[in-house]
């Protein structure tokens, strides 16, 4: 845990503090968030190094209490964009079913909406346990997509891969015979030198995941797939990779006329596991049960009958981010199209994060 700029607004883990995007706090991304009033302490009976327990400092000035049903409202920037995040696709699923939201009407909505249409033709016929299961166990048909979208281009180009030499103990055979480990007759006795990838800095991929009412789940299904099968490639040629996935909408509710919402897909430190992520990134009826309905519980004023309108990716959020896949990438073809152009555009080095992002 580091004293930071938070990344997403947080409740602080002492007194209940809201914490706003930006500000200054200690945060863990596995460890939550604390103000620095609150402040930490490394009890006695942890070793040197481990994490502090937090403690609440005795002084801490005292915050009231928020309000039952009381959450996080969505953060208005200087851009007069309000946003919102999640860490990981485990805590937007939680807080998509959660009970709480900006007012009782606004969670009453949220709750009629979810039940109205579970199962329906909408929400790609999933429900809360089916969708919630999937996160872990995608369909088949997503994973072929991206299977069939990697396969398809990854001959048409080679991506250049940086190697470096490192020396191999223990062998079996190889370029040296180690004296210590012959003379007590050990028989991986060779030391060998050998050729593997070098980890580059991290490139970053954001999938606008936004889609109106009246859309088919293909119409995300390839989009979302194009960016998996991206990612792979990338992963698979020694780079680390981010994945985010955004919400774009204008005039969900009347309290935010745009609003931003992103939730990080993969890390750049995890590896690349595509079960993980498909169904997030390719799935309509996650978007629409999930991610819509996550947004929807931190959007303040009224709710819009249709929940707003979908649209691009702000230049504000590109910054960070070597490539995008936007929501009017809607057909296979189209995804294709994106993905080969990216492809054909690498160069031997790793992308620079210049705001620019394709």
């Amino acid at each position: 845990m580091k004293l930071r700029p938070l990344p997403y607004n947080k409740v602080c883990g002492g007194c209940a503090k809201l914490l706003r995007k930006g500000e200054q706090a200690w945060f863990g991304k596995h460890a939550g968030a604390r103000c620095t009033d609150c402040g930490w302490q490394r009890s006695p009976s942890q070793a040197p190094g481990e994490p502090s327990t937090p403690m609440p400092a005795p002084d801490a000035p005292a915050h009231p209490k928020r309000a039952k049903g009381a959450y996080p409202a969505a953060t208005r920037c200087e851009d007069g964009i309000y946003r919102h995040g999640w860490e990981s696709v485990a805590e937007l699923v939680t807080d998509a079913f959660s009970d709480r939201a900006q007012s009782d009407a606004n969670r009453e909505d949220v709750a009629r909406r979810i039940a109205n249409n579970e199962g329906s033709r909408w929400a790609n016929h999933h429900t809360v346990a089916t969708i919630t299961a999937a996160v872990g166990s995608p369909s088949k048909k997503l994973l072929g997509a991206i299977d069939a979208m990697r396969e398809s281009l990854a001959d048409d180009v080679i991506l250049p891969v940086v190697p470096r030499r490192k020396m191999r103990h223990g062998r079996d055979e190889g370029d040296e015979l180690d004296p210590d480990r012959w003379l007590i007759r050990e028989p991986f006795a060779w030391d060998r030198c050998e050729r593997e990838l070098r980890s580059r800095n991290s490139v970053g991929i954001g999938i606008n995941l936004s889609v109106h009412a009246g859309q088919k789940p293909d119409e995300l299904l390839y989009r979302g797939a194009a960016a998996c099968a991206l990612a792979d490639l990338l992963a698979a040629r020694g780079l680390n990779v981010r994945i985010t996935g955004f919400l774009v909408v204008h005039n969900m509710s009347a309290g935010c006329p745009e609003l931003v919402s992103q939730v990080e897909l993969k890390s750049p430190d995890m590896p690349l596991d595509m079960a993980a992520v498909a169904t997030a990134a390719c799935d309509i009826g996650f978007f629409r049960l999930v991610m819509v309905y996550a947004t929807a519980r931190h959007a303040s004023g009224k709710l819009d009958g249709a929940l707003g309108a979908p649209a691009g990716l702000p230049d504000a959020d590109r910054r960070g981010l070597d490539f995008i896949i936007n929501h009017d990438v809607c057909s296979r073809d189209s995804a294709a199209d994106w993905l080969r152009e990216i492809l054909n555009g690498m160069t031997g080095a790793a992308p620079e994060n210049d705001g620019g992002a394709r």
